[in-house]
């Protein structure tokens, strides 16, 4: 009977370490579930901004292709207005060489000395009477 005992005690002390172990897996398994869920919802956010982020992408695309649009047909102007008024300043240099001459054979052959600040001067004195007479810039010239 000794052995019987011992035998039955034995078992018992198992089944207690088994349910005590199984009462420690299950607050781990609930531990477990907590997480997942929490885990979830941080996932569902994560997509959620993560979608916000592409449309974003997307409208920074269409404005960044506006704003191109809008720059290249800036500068074609830009470089349109720098080759017309280079065509002037020209007009502007050739038209003071002309003058310079007509006053140099008015007083009797003595040259008359024209640099390119004076050229400079008298075009933006012209451009500035031109503009304030209304008239544009390229129908002065006629």
């Amino acid at each position: 009977m000794a052995l019987g005992m011992v035998i039955e005690s034995l078992v018992t002390v198992l089944l207690v370490v088994t349910i005590v172990y199984c009462v420690i897996l299950n607050q781990k398994l609930r531990s477990l579930k907590s997480d997942e869920s929490t885990l979830r919802d941080t996932i569902a956010e994560l997509m959620d901004a993560s979608d916000a982020a592409e449309r974003a992408i997307g409208e920074l695309r269409e404005i960044a292709a506006e704003a191109d649009e809008t720059l290249g047909a800036r500068l074609r102007r830009a470089g349109d207005l720098r080759s017309e008024l280079d065509k002037m300043i020209d007009d502007g240099q050739e038209i003071v060489r002309r003058l310079s001459l007509i006053a140099s054979a008015a007083r009797g052959g003595k040259g008359v000395e024209v640099d390119s600040r004076s050229i400079a001067e008298a075009a933006a004195v012209t451009a500035a009477r031109l503009a304030e007479m209304g008239r544009p810039s390229g129908q002065a010239a006629a």
